[in-house]
């Protein structure tokens, strides 16, 4: 419970982080952002089994927009980018050893893409798992990668992962550190992979997404 309680605790630290770092215009605008990225991924993204209303869809998502910066979100905007929340990402077959995707981008060779979100269904929770708990990290990382042309038109998919690292808080004290990562396919566990065929090969989408205007 204790281990629980502090990755809990870490994440919600992040998230409040990165809410609170914003120009007051950044700040301003950031909801009628999120929405339009909403509208985007309902009229896109196949909802899942649980709690996979529009209605209730939309407010996950917003609750990750919302901590979310808005300009990570411009980022998304700019490059044609949809976002989908993926309940598939809570069933992998996954091993012991095996690296579990937190999320996937799907590229479409510099036409936009769509970038997905792992997703139980469920409300924010203190005591439990959901799609908040590190939605607005993966987009904050994921809009740092494409802002230093890390993601290429020719590259695969990118895959999202949760890693730890421990550090001392004293004598006999160790605090163990959570955080996400995007990589490249090329870097990410290829067994994962390889069990994982039907999420690799598609994202959740009832309508084909977008390209990126002028494409």
């Amino acid at each position: 419970m204790k281990g629980s309680l502090k990755k809990i605790f870490a994440i919600a630290a992040m998230g409040l982080a990165l809410a609170g770092c914003e120009s007051r215009i950044d700040k301003d605008r950031k909801a009628d952002v999120a929405s339009d990225i909403i509208q985007t991924s309902v009229t896109y993204c196949q909802p899942g089994p649980v709690n996979g209303s529009p209605a209730d869809y939309s407010q996950r998502l917003r609750n990750i927009l919302l901590d979310s910066y808005t300009a990570d979100m411009d980022v998304l905007k700019q490059n044609n980018i949809v976002v989908c929340l993926d309940q598939r990402l809570t069933d992998q077959n996954l091993g012991w050893l095996d690296t579990r995707m937190e999320g996937v981008y799907y590229n479409n060779g510099g036409k936009g893409g769509v970038l997905t979100l792992w997703d139980n269904g469920k409300p924010p929770s203190f005591w439990s798992r959901d799609a908040s708990d590190w939605g607005s990290s993966l987009i904050h990382d994921f809009a740092n990668q494409v802002r230093k042309g890390k993601i290429k038109a020719s590259d695969a998919h990118w895959y999202a992962y949760e890693g730890s690292y421990t550090t001392s808080c004293g004598q006999n004290c160790t605090t163990t550190n959570y955080y996400v990562d995007w990589v490249k396919e090329q870097k990410f566990d290829k067994d994962t992979i390889r069990k994982n065929q039907a999420i690799v090969q598609a994202p959740p989408l009832k309508a084909t997404a977008p390209a990126r205007p002028g494409s």
